[in-house]
């Protein structure tokens, strides 16, 4: 089965004009023809995005099903991590994370990939790790204990999302021990945009899934790029 991956960190959908638009992000994502979509920074009735519920509507004009798990909370108002799925969303769980400064969380869901005459079950983890590196390194040993727990061995797995890291650190060096970085070339920065130096963005698979193809794609929606992965589960 053939699978279009992207994880983007939205910021919200501020671009790089200082102006909220998450029409943008939604355009990006359509381009990408994605069947599956982690989102990071995704924001719920909060003032500074316009009071809407992101993940609900870009899911809805996206015509997919989403799930939405929160890292921050203002009374209503919400920030966290989102994953949009064409395919059913089958069981998804919040991980609380080791934090110590802003509260940080991943979101598991296991996607039912397929048609009505065979099905694969994909457990997606959606994570935004935090600023310090000694949380960061706890939150990747968390991510591949819960992996660990929760997967059979024999389902597909992708880890996607804002690592806050660059590939020769310990935390994603953790992570790379069990999975496979979908973008190899140190070369294909993701942050910040518009002039991107540090690739701190990440598709992560198991090795029972193959890249046909991997990369960012360009945008002035965020201050991050969108990271794409083609694969065959």
């Amino acid at each position: 089965m053939l699978l279009n991956i992207v994880t983007y960190n939205i910021r919200h959908g501020l671009g790089i004009d200082g102006r909220v638009d998450l029409n943008r992000v939604l355009d990006v994502l359509k381009t990408s023809k994605a069947d599956v979509i982690s989102l990071n920074e995704v924001d719920s009735r909060r003032l500074r995005s316009g009071f809407k519920n992101q993940a609900k509507w870009l899911a809805t004009n996206l015509e997919m099903h989403y799930v939405f798990v929160p890292a921050h909370r203002r009374i209503i108002a919400q920030t966290g991590n989102a994953v949009l799925s064409k395919f059913p969303i089958a069981e998804s769980e919040l991980i609380p994370l080791t934090s110590t400064r802003q509260r940080r969380v991943a979101l598991r869901a296991v996607v039912a990939a397929g048609n009505n005459t065979a099905t694969i079950d994909i457990t997606c983890i959606c994570t935004h790790f935090g600023l310090s590196s000694e949380e960061r390194r706890a939150q990747a040993e968390e991510v591949i204990a819960a992996l660990q727990a929760a997967c059979k061995e024999a389902n597909p797995i992708v880890l996607m999302g804002d690592l806050n890291a660059s590939p020769d650190n310990p935390e994603v060096r953790t992570i790379s021990q069990q999975l496979i970085d979908v973008v190899k070339d140190k070369d294909q920065p993701t942050f910040p945009n518009p002039h991107p130096k540090a690739r701190i963005d990440y598709i992560f698979i198991s090795k029972n899934c193959a890249i046909i193809d991997a990369g960012v794609i360009k945008s002035e929606a965020s201050d991050h790029l969108a990271v794409f992965a083609a694969l065959e589960v």
